[in-house]
């Protein structure tokens, strides 16, 4: 295809990449300040630290050599991978197809929402020996198949699963499995009139009402991800009741208070409300269509030029190469983003510029008053959530900042425990390649604890 025959949609995809990467370069300066001074912070909580000022020191030093690009020489006769066979599996194939039994039910919302959750029962050596229910909610842009991309010993749903846990994995409403309504469709703007707001106020407690129901349980563990665990934060600040319901909360890249994240996201609230509208329209953003996985099939099985794969990513949740299973970005990139409505993004864009933990904000003091009563978006008092928390969290990690999530944890008055990894970014939690080794065993032994 010519320059000239390229589309509008072709030259917007080529100038958001350029001004995303000029942005990049902005931040990384104050990205690598926050990660030394964020060596040195204190706080009266437990921290354990996982590596030494030395390595990062070394790892900084790399990514530096790594920006000038001698090792990844742009060679347009570069040999092309295959495409991983797990990319082009739904999340059913994905648990079935490594040997795990799997069972897909659909929840309904209090406001019509059709939400599908996947289970995994037992383990493939531990039927029958249940150790307790434990619910994995995602993150933002992702589903339940992050929990379960990477290989078997390496997935937080298939461990949890031999440690004989009874797993479920709830999708967020809008997402690639719930994207379906009572009544609405999903080419109508009212479908997606919705944020973090109603994930929290109807999502999960649709969520775990179903689970205990079904499990004939009393309460559960709860693990989340990143928007996972702010819309559990949201939850569990207002509703007293639901936090009877859940034993121990492990939040992983906690995300409430998001005033100093430097990914592009951020950069969102340099535009008005009205703006990010116009430009991204009132319904969903970044679904996982046709032209993704093209775009993954041409940068992210290409040898020489998979660094435009890592970089895309790098750009969006901060930097950590060697955690990153490069023969994976296909099935990682095929599978994410899967979609979430562009209101959710124009309130992330809305806590940045206040720099609060709040309810979405419709603009004028009529439309607050209509919605909540008052003139200006209740906040959500994190000092009200009692459940028993443990957090993980990344220096390197750009959506989850180390200082936000201090603000946070000194916040909670029930912290268990704040574990916090000096090289890791966002998406270490769930793809990283030492996540087994430097989270999840952890996460097993806290389940235990609180499942005996």
């Amino acid at each position: 295809m010519s320059l000239i025959s390229c589309s509008n949609n072709c030259v917007k995809l080529f100038s958001v990449v350029i001004v995303f990467q000029a942005i990049a370069h902005l931040s990384n300066a104050r990205s690598v300040r926050s990660t030394r001074s964020s060596l040195v912070f204190r706080t009266e909580r437990r921290i354990e630290v996982e590596a030494d000022k030395s390595s990062q020191l070394q790892f900084l030093l790399e990514q530096s050599a790594r920006r000038s690009r001698s090792s990844y020489p742009w060679d347009i006769r570069a040999q092309k991978t295959e495409l991983h066979s797990d990319a082009t599996k739904n999340l059913t194939e994905l648990i079935s197809e490594n040997g795990y039994p799997v069972e897909v039910y659909t929840v309904e919302t209090a406001d019509g929402f059709l939400l599908d959750v996947h289970r995994i029962p037992h383990g493939i050596a531990s039927h029958g020996s249940s150790r307790g229910v434990v619910f994995l909610q995602h993150a933002l842009l992702s589903s339940a198949c992050d929990w379960v991309m990477n290989f078997p010993n390496d997935s937080l749903g298939f461990i949890l699963a031999d440690e004989g846990f009874d797993v479920w994995m709830g999708n967020s409403r809008g997402n690639t499995y719930s994207r379906r309504h009572i009544t609405l469709s999903p080419n109508s703007s009212k479908f997606w009139d919705w944020s973090v707001d109603e994930m929290a106020e109807y999502d999960m407690p649709a969520f775990i009402d179903f689970v205990l129901n079904k499990t004939g349980q009393s309460s559960l563990s709860l693990i989340g991800h990143s928007q996972g665990t702010m819309m559990n934060f949201a939850l569990f600040s207002q509703r007293p009741d639901m936090e009877k319901k859940v034993r121990l909360f492990i939040a992983l890249a906690p995300v409430a208070f998001v005033g100093r994240i430097v990914s592009p996201i951020a950069y969102l609230s340099l535009m008005s409300d009205e703006n990010i509208y116009a430009q991204f329209g009132d319904k969903l953003f970044l679904p996982n269509d046709i032209v993704v996985k093209i775009l993954v099939d041409l940068f992210c099985t290409e040898t020489s030029i998979k660094w435009i794969c890592d970089d895309i990513l790098f750009l969006f949740v901060g930097n950590d190469i060697r955690n990153l299973n490069q023969s994976r970005l296909d099935v990682y990139f095929h599978h994410s983003p899967a979609g979430v409505s562009v209101k959710d993004l124009v309130h992330f864009a809305q806590l940045f510029r206040m720099k609060n933990f709040g309810k979405y904000d419709y603009g004028s003091l009529a439309a607050n008053m209509a919605r909540y009563n008052q003139s200006t978006p209740p906040q959500y008092d994190i000092s009200k959530v009692k459940v028993p928390v443990v957090a993980f969290s990344g220096i390197r990690d750009w959506l989850s900042d180390p200082a936000d999530v201090r603000q946070l944890v000194n916040t909670l008055p029930n912290l268990k425990a704040w574990y916090v990894q000096p090289l890791w970014n966002h998406m270490d939690f769930v793809w990283g390649m030492t996540a087994a080794q430097g989270c999840y065993t952890r996460i097993v032994d806290w389940l235990h604890a609180y499942n005996f």
